[in-house]
């Protein structure tokens, strides 16, 4: 903890006689509190509130350094759970020192009958809860649950790594929202004189901790519910493609409405807390979602308790902690192992070539992507067939996969995918990232005329007419010399003279093809042009057969069928 010198803060012996001073303090039952005993109820439950906010804004920094593998920042111990009790940056110790300072000074005999214990208690709960509230989100081993950032910004990783991010930091601010309101209501409260904020059945002032319990839900002005609504908010902005089980694999995971159930882990937690620092008794089971149901604190899901929990992305569970057996620590199957069951067993046969009873399909090796994986299963949008398995994208379901260059979800030519998942002249195609959750068809448009050459385009001059010198296909019209963008197209070709500066690379004085001069005046492929009219002669050695060659064998060699001249022997 850190010392702050300017006053001397009781400790050891002196610190255990004003916590049993307190306890033992005499005081008038069910009476409203002194204008002295209001202040010491107030600061004690600010400093609560601010040691609560310290240790929640720790707890989403240890989560933002941990998925960017800022191993240096997350403490002595390198982790994320480390991390947490850490106190990196001070700021808890800080805020706990001067919560200790300020009830020292503002809390004097008599001590308030009810709404606080005293600051070391409140220091612990404001901490505990906090912890626990993390732990609620994303199970209890956060290097485990957390996901590394990926260097590509829509890989898989990356997409859930970036909604757990945004996950915790607004559940963190729903947690503020819940101690910034009770403790506006706290402070009507026992001030007494505006009923109308108060729940019904509340003292005004309030006199004793009952009073205190209805705050917990005070939300007058809805910032509570406003606080859940862009909780909701985040999510589907920042999650959109993530399986939400596996980002937030803790008591949520399999929750149909999220944002909901994150808020109702911070009303739990809130309430335990407030329970422990202010001496009160709210019934937090009932409190957090209206159900008597052993919610708070919420019972968390872990590998190794022999239960396959697919949405919270197990892949297995064998009841141990141990790699090595086909199961991993992680709850993932091992690669080249399958396994089957709960608890799960696992054997390793994937790989060899042979599809056994409990595989899908076995290509020979144990790489993922080529449709068939590492643990022996068809990959989404693959066909596997035989063994050693031959596996094939599907083109036409609208997933691009392997050598695919686009899937829009049909087999049709001529609107931007061909009926072979290839890309067609003059359209462009986009896809979602290849994985997950919402994984959409290729959108294919059509890139002609936008004044911009494409991937198939020889030219593109903004316009769809031809006679131009660009067609309405975006291809260079006989005679025509395109260029810049957009392009400019002037007919010079097969005038016999040679227009550098036009972007032509040679002229024969004619616009044939084949000649070694094409129609739009460019050399073609296996030729050399010189002069003006350009004279083509193939080039011999290529590898080509051009013009009069009579064969071409890629050498000028005689003696081997195919001379120097390129003539047969």
């Amino acid at each position: 903890m850190v010392t702050i010198p300017r006053r001397r803060v009781p400790s050891g012996p002196a610190s255990l006689l004003l916590s049993l001073a307190w306890l033992l303090a005499p005081g008038a039952a069910s009476a409203p509190l002194t204008l002295p005993q209001q202040a010491c109820v107030k600061a004690l439950n600010g400093g609560l509130a601010r040691v609560a906010q310290a240790q929640g804004r720790a707890n989403s920094q240890c989560i933002k350094d941990g998925r960017r593998a800022r191993t240096s920042k997350l403490g002595p111990a390198g982790t994320i759970e480390g991390c947490l009790s850490a106190d990196v940056r001070k700021k808890v110790a800080r805020k706990e020192q001067a919560n200790i300072e300020k009830g020292f000074r503002r809390c004097t005999s008599p001590l308030p009958d009810f709404g606080t214990t005293d600051a070391a208690t409140g220091n612990a709960a404001a901490v505990a809860q906090e912890m626990g509230l993390i732990h609620d989100v994303f199970n209890i081993d956060l290097d485990a649950s957390i996901v590394l950032l990926d260097d590509a910004s829509k890989s898989p990783n990356s997409t859930i790594s970036r909604c757990q991010e945004k996950i915790a930091n607004q559940t963190q601010k729903c947690m503020d929202t819940r101690l910034r309101e009770y403790n506006k209501c706290r402070q009507s409260g026992v001030r007494g004189g505006k009923t109308e904020t108060l729940y019904a059945g509340a003292e005004d002032p309030f006199d004793d901790a009952t009073d205190l319990e209805l705050c917990m839900g005070w939300d007058r002005k809805s910032n509570i519910a406003r606080c859940v609504e862009r909780l909701a908010e985040k999510i589907d902005t920042n999650c959109e493609c993530v399986l939400l089980g596996q980002a937030m694999p803790g008591a949520c995971f399999d929750s149909p409405e999220p944002a909901i159930c994150l808020g109702n882990l911070t009303a739990c937690r809130s309430c335990l807390m407030l329970n422990e620092a202010g001496d009160l008794n709210q019934d937090c089971d009932a409190f957090d979602d209206g159900l008597v149901n052993g919610s708070c604190p919420p019972p968390l899901r872990s590998c190794g308790d022999e239960v396959v929990q697919q949405e919270a992305g197990e892949e297995c569970d064998d009841g141990g902690t141990l790699g090595g057996d086909g199961c991993d620590v992680s709850c993932q199957q091992e690669p080249g192992w399958v396994c089957q069951g709960e608890p799960s067993s696992c054997d390793f046969s994937c790989g060899d070539g042979s599809v056994e009873v409990d595989e899908e399909c076995d290509d020979g090796n144990l790489t993922d992507g080529d449709g068939c994986s590492d643990n022996c299963e068809i990959e989404s949008g693959f066909t596997c067939m035989g063994a050693p398995s031959v596996c094939d994208p599907n083109c036409g379901d609208g997933l691009v996969r392997a050598a695919e260059a686009c899937d829009d979800g049909n087999t049709d030519d001529g609107d931007g995918c061909s009926s072979s998942c290839e890309l067609e002249a003059g359209f462009v195609c986009t896809s979602e990232p290849a994985f997950l959750e919402c994984e959409e068809p290729s959108s294919c448009a059509a890139t002609c005329s936008n004044g911009v050459p494409d991937p198939g385009e020889e030219c593109d001059d903004g316009g769809t007419s031809g006679g131009d010198g660009c067609d309405a296909s975006c291809q260079k019209e006989p005679g025509f010399v395109c260029q810049f963008v957009p392009s400019s197209c002037a007919f010079t070709c097969g005038d016999g003279i040679l227009d550098e500066d036009k972007g032509e690379g040679c002229d024969d004085e004619n616009l044939l093809d084949g000649d070694g001069c094409t129609d739009n005046c460019e050399v073609e492929s296996g030729f050399t042009c010189i002069g003006a009219p350009s004279v083509c002669d193939p080039v011999c050695g290529d590898g080509l057969v051009r013009g009069s060659e009579a064969c071409d064998d890629g050498n000028t060699d005689d003696g081997d069928g195919c001379s120097s001249t390129c003539e047969v022997e």
